[in-house]
């Protein structure tokens, strides 16, 4: 049966490609499976701006095509946010012999930075940890490999046009197409997957997109063997706590979103009832308007009753942004836990800003923590 009407968000639909099933979700296949074993997590398409933040895109134009064991969906995502305008039509097949097609044809409308644009695919920990794989890279040449048990800090394989692995009486093969893609461990952070993914780190970024450039990428998995057909009987997991065995939290806090538009008083509401410990505000002194947007975060962290952590940027003006700053906050109330000092160009805060810096702050701020680091990911 043929649909040509969009789907709303919160509907799940599930697909057929031979024995295989799958669940199509706003934009992306999710839970790709064989039988009792889950294939590939999720597939999806990306684009990442300069600060990896991920613009939602706008889905219009879908068109489904199912029938009992193949299925066809087209639909346009239109990506906006600030300088960055995409436009990308995608395509997703799903055959009779078990065999699936995702691919993307897009092209930029206006120019601007990006950190990756393109597919990444998620596979599963538990069918995958600890089982070998092999990596055909973009030259030809095959490389034995592993997903590894334990959690690995670097890259698992790089340079992959095509992988290979095995489940229990299954050959699985994933072809990649139109960019150099390489995989990770994505339990650095915290989710429960490997993530196959577009560009790779190694390659300088932010890069620069022009208008009218266009991107092309493809992605094909075939699953080879005898399984039976998954079961779609839509039932549920129990999951049960033992408030016996309970533990205290740490102390765990958030950070103001990038959002220039204030909390509304639903969301406040929301947050308070959660009582996280404090509410993160960066303060980039080295740009104009810091203050407008800083009095906004300020009566934030006023009305939701948290502590503020103020991670405070600066340049190479660093004492005179923070004599500015010390002004500027003399008739402020805001409660503060702690400043955090990054220089906006160095990896780790360098000493000597951090020695200066400080006893300017605890002169007004006696009791106040001062902390110096990274910026960077955590992992």
């Amino acid at each position: 049966m043929v649909h040509n009407k969009k789907i709303n968000n919160k509907d799940l639909v599930r697909l057929r490609a031979g024995k295989l099933t799958a669940i199509y979700d706003n934009g992306s296949l999710r839970y790709i499976s064989a039988g009792p074993y889950e294939v590939i997590r999720i597939i999806y398409a990306a684009v990442r701006d300069k600060e990896w933040l991920t613009p939602e895109p706008e889905i219009s134009d879908e068109k489904f095509e199912i029938n009992s064991n193949s299925f066809r969906i087209n639909y346009k995502c239109r990506y906006k946010q600030e300088d960055i305008d995409f436009l990308a039509d995608y395509y997703i097949e799903g055959n009779s012999d078990n065999s699936l097609i995702f691919k993307f044809n897009g092209v930029a409308l206006s120019t601007f930075k990006k950190n990756r644009i393109g597919f990444c695919v998620n596979h599963p920990i538990e069918e995958c940890a600890g089982h070998s794989c092999t990596i055909i890279h973009t030259g030809g040449d095959e490389e034995n490999s592993i997903f590894p048990q334990e959690i690995s800090p670097l890259q698992l394989f790089s340079d992959i046009r095509s992988m290979t692995w095995e489940l229990p009486g299954l050959k699985c093969r994933l072809d990649l197409e139109g960019e150099t893609f390489e995989s990770e461990d994505q339990r650095n952070w915290t989710d429960a997957s490997y993530k196959t993914y577009c560009t790779p780190l190694s390659l300088p970024f932010p890069a620069t997109v022009n208008k009218g450039d266009s991107f092309t990428q493809r992605i094909e998995l075939r699953v080879e063997g005898d399984f039976p057909v998954g079961k779609e009987d839509g039932s549920f997991i129990n999951l049960t706590a033992d408030l016996s065995n309970s533990r205290p939290l740490p102390q765990t806090g958030i950070g103001r979103s990038t959002r220039l538009e204030p909390l509304t008083d639903n969301e406040v509401e929301i947050l308070r009832k959660i009582a996280f410990d404090h509410y993160r505000i960066d303060l980039h002194l080295f740009e104009r308007g810091w203050k407008e947007r800083s009095d906004l975060a300020f009566r934030e962290a006023d009305k939701l009753g948290y502590r503020a952590e103020i991670a405070l940027f600066f340049d190479d003006d660093a004492i005179k942004q923070i004599t500015e700053l010390i002004e500027w906050l003399q008739d402020k109330h805001t409660d503060v836990s702690v400043f955090i000092l990054y220089h906006k160009d160095t990896p780790a805060t360098p000493d000597e800003y951090t020695d200066a810096l400080s006893p300017l702050l605890k002169n007004l701020f006696r009791r106040v923590r001062i902390a110096s680091g990274t910026n960077a990911n955590f992992a």
